[in-house]
């Protein structure tokens, strides 16, 4: 976008928080569903509210490589996102992509060799944020949900916004993957899948942040979120690959044709109010990128655009992560609080 959006930086102080004050992390409760391919589930993480306050439930949809249980319900300093939702009332269900997390796996992720046609594209797995809504709105009673998507999710989430806005209350799109006009002529992606170590994931996770403020990620992510990211993956124990954790290259080959200007959604068609939020260290999306994102929703009845202070594209892994939990709670229900 040729003028960049200005916006208000959050600069909000946060106060460390006794163990009394923190919900507490809870063991989450995982159900399962038809995924869009025929025999494979895909699994939802669940988190009852504390004590309810709003009818509304919120469905957290991850971004590429890693699942729910190591984002939105991976527990730091005693709690996760979910569980802060969960002290505020509300009930809160996480979806896991097939070949991430509890879902199944695509049958060619277990081939040795990763050779082929990339699995897990946003113009076929968006059927399954539909799959978990229907299961979402059959075991709260409610008649929508407030969806809450992260990086490449949040493409995934644009498009099925676009297609059934109607069972959609709220969409927060946190760091989302957006569409820009990079001219590179990028390869097609030729592999089924990525696979990473878990400390190759941990430290590409910790570069995105300026090197005066590293390390930001919070401790427990060099320690407990490396060894359940490995355990989250069924395939890592077969050799030659052992000790990788094994996930769909698709989004890789989605996030390609974004940066080449081959959108698969359209903001124009999104037609409930929306939070785009990102931090201020993220370069995917830039300001200008989710500026242009801004403008170009323009059938939302409401829109907001947030910068956080001191935070990457993973910033609900950080140390600031409050700030995140804070804005998109008070988007989703500050009317209600």
């Amino acid at each position: 976008m040729k003028h960049p959006l200005h916006c208000t930086i959050l600069c909000l102080l946060i106060g460390t928080s006794s163990k009394s004050q923190n919900p507490g992390s809870q063991t989450l409760d995982t159900m399962k569903t038809q995924s869009h391919l025929k025999g494979l589930k895909i699994a939802l993480l669940h988190r009852k509210a504390d004590a309810r306050a709003s009818e509304i439930p919120v469905l957290f949809i991850h971004g590429s490589s890693f699942p729910s249980s190591l984002s939105f319900g991976f527990p730091m300093d005693g709690y996760s996102w979910m569980d802060r939702l969960a002290q505020n009332g509300i009930e809160s269900f996480a979806l896991d992509f097939l070949g991430y997390g509890n879902s199944d796996r695509y049958p060619e992720m277990y081939r040795n060799h990763s050779s082929g046609k990339p699995v897990g594209r946003a113009i076929d797995v968006y059927k399954d944020i539909d799959s978990a809504v229907n299961l979402v709105l059959r075991e709260t009673h409610a008649a929508k949900v407030n969806l809450v998507a992260h990086s490449w999710g949040g493409s995934v989430a644009m498009l099925y916004a676009s297609k059934f806005p109607s069972r959609i209350n709220k969409l927060v799109l946190y760091a989302p993957s957006i569409a820009s006009h990079d001219t590179d002529n990028l390869k097609p992606v030729d592999t089924v899948y990525d696979e990473m170590t878990p400390e190759e994931r941990v430290r590409l996770m910790n570069e995105l942040t300026p090197q005066a403020f590293r390390p930001y990620l919070q401790p427990e992510m060099t320690t407990l979120w490396k060894k359940k990211w490995l355990l989250s993956d069924p395939i890592r124990k077969n050799a030659p690959h052992a000790g990788r954790v094994r996930f769909p290259a698709g989004p890789d080959q989605d996030i390609d044709d974004l940066i080449q200007g081959k959108a698969y959604y359209d903001p124009a068609l999104i037609t409930v109010p929306v939070l785009i939020v990102r931090g201020e260290w993220d370069t995917y999306p830039t300001n200008a990128a989710a500026g242009g994102l801004f403008s170009q929703l323009t059938n939302a009845p409401s829109k907001k655009y947030v910068v956080l202070e001191k935070g990457s594209h993973v910033i609900h892994l950080e140390k600031n992560r409050s700030i995140l939990y804070r804005e998109v709670l008070n988007f989703l229900y500050g009317d209600q609080r």
